[in-house]
């Protein structure tokens, strides 16, 4: 049958039913009854060695011209083994692969993981910032692209060179929690059929870096010397910086919780009437709710602060944020404001004071060392003795809350 031509084209009438048009080497128009017309092509798959058809565009906004060529770039591939429609379907899959690589940013999964093992562990929001904290300054700082590179993009060999630097400087508790992070990331990332390998977590988990040893463990520092806990005590009454910052700090001291639980501190925590304070479960480090005594020293305290954020909900509101509580490191920057540097004391360090004040006043203040514990809200192993004890632990602690705020103001 002789090849068509661009005039015979233009007459062509459809008719009841579809047919074809044939115009060689598997170039051939299908003429629709409904009036549409489309150029296919027809081959033996050099993979399957199957019949198979491909369409080249419809006619006439696909020429007869630009039939031809298109059929003769296919017969260029079949000449070289190449299935065209594999090779389209391929074409694709890479398209695909390329957006999701734009779309797969490493800090995109890291997010995404968050917020998931936040909502079913109900972690607080200052813990999970610290996490995001390790992986932004020892992670995203030392990729190619921070945190828009590819998760695709991070190998075993590239994870295990960014936390070797950790491991060099002797930063190995700071090693050990990014690790653990990165090797969560990346088992969800595989979970969400994100990443089709398991050799990136598999290897990290399996890989060995130093691990900090009991030596290397160092408690959080505090003060111990009498004489400077009382001139830290007068420098905290005359902070001059924000207001809210100078009752955090009296609030650290004479309470020795942790700074998760006192910054985001809501005026309905705190029981005037009771002098208690009752930290939900959800704000605890353990998950169990706490009730700490109040001495009368922080009553004080409390009615004095009231005065500034009482319209709040929260003890200590954000000054830069609305709706959200002071920052987790305002009590640190502050104390070294007053020239108090790290290596003397740490925030954290107030829960180690106490403990130690206590621990050394026990004939003065007649409290055993389980209410210590009980004020510093260790956990009690046995629960069902914990709670049948409630009544008893609050009586004994409130002795030991106040004994510790006299000592406090008798040293000052």
């Amino acid at each position: 049958m002789a090849n068509l031509n661009a005039t015979q084209l233009r007459f062509i009438k459809s008719e009841e039913k579809d047919f074809t048009l044939s115009d060689g080497e598997g170039l051939q128009l299908l003429v629709k009854k409904s009036g549409i017309k489309l150029w296919e092509f027809r081959f033996t798959s050099p993979i399957s060695q199957k019949r198979r058809k491909t369409s080249l565009g419809s006619y006439p906004k696909t020429s007869l011209a630009a039939a031809r060529s298109k059929k003769n770039e296919l017969l260029l591939l079949l000449s070289q083994n190449i299935d065209p429609i594999e090779k389209t379907k391929q074409e694709k899959q890479e398209k695909i692969i390329e957006e999701e690589k734009k779309i797969y940013t490493i800090e995109y999964i890291v997010e995404k993981y968050f917020i998931l093992k936040q909502h079913n562990k109900k972690i607080q929001d200052n813990t999970m910032e610290k996490a995001r904290g390790r992986v932004s300054n020892h992670i995203y700082a030392h990729l190619p692209k921070k945190g828009n590179t590819s998760i695709y993009n991070i190998t075993f060999e590239l994870m295990v060179d960014i936390l070797s630097k950790l491991e060099s400087v002797g930063k190995l508790e700071t090693l050990d929690r990014t690790k653990k992070i990165m090797i969560e990331v990346f088992k969800y990332a595989y979970t969400e059929n994100i990443l089709k390998e398991i050799d990136l977590f598999a290897k990290l988990e399996l890989k060995t870096f130093k691990r900090l040893t009991k030596a290397d463990i160092r408690n959080h520092p505090t003060i111990s010397d009498i004489s400077t806990i009382a001139q830290l005590l007068k420098d905290m009454r005359v902070y001059d910086g924000e207001i809210y910052t100078r009752y955090a700090l009296l609030m650290s001291i004479y309470t020795a919780q942790r700074q998760g639980s006192l910054i985001s501190a809501l005026w309905s925590d705190i029981d005037f009437k009771n002098k208690v304070w009752v930290i939900p479960a959800m704000r605890m480090k353990m998950k169990r709710e706490h009730i700490l005594p109040l001495s009368k020293q922080m009553i004080k305290i409390l009615k004095d602060l009231y005065q500034y954020s009482g319209t709040n909900k929260y003890l200590f509101p954000n000054t830069q944020h609305e709706n959200s509580h002071m920052s987790n490191n305002t009590v640190n920057s502050a104390l070294r404001k007053m020239k108090y540097p790290k290596e003397l004391i740490v925030a954290h360090g107030f829960r180690s004071m106490f403990s130690t004040i206590c621990n050394e006043h026990i004939s003065d203040h007649n409290i055993s060392f389980e209410f210590i514990e009980k004020a510093l809200s260790h956990q009690e192993k046995n629960q069902i003795r914990e709670v049948y004890n409630r009544a008893k632990n609050l009586k004994e602690l409130k002795t030991l809350m106040q004994w510790y705020a006299d000592f406090l103001d008798e040293i000052e």
